[in-house]
């Protein structure tokens, strides 16, 4: 059995224990991310859009470093260099 978990939407957002012991299988939360990134685009523009610059928003941000090591692109460097040339 499978709960579609959207926040903001019709259906209670009871916890994954709760919906386990309720006998759901699967628990999708497919938008939250989304829901999220967007509210930090707007926290983000709104900064920038009042003071003119985003130093006030630094504190809610992933810096470039971190970034790049979320989206792991070190690995990303080093597998470039093994197909470099490759055919």
């Amino acid at each position: 059995m499978l709960s579609n978990q959207m926040e903001g939407g019709r259906t209670p957002l009871p916890g994954v224990r709760k919906l386990k012991e309720m006998g759901y299988t699967l628990a999708i939360f497919s938008l939250g991310t989304g829901f999220a990134a967007a509210k930090g685009i707007k926290d983000h523009l709104d900064v920038l859009a009042a003071k003119g610059d985003t130093r006030e928003a630094l504190h809610g941000m992933v810096l470039f470093d971190d970034f790049n090591k979320l989206i792991g692109l070190d690995e990303h460097a080093e597998l470039e260099k093994r197909y470099q040339g490759v055919d």
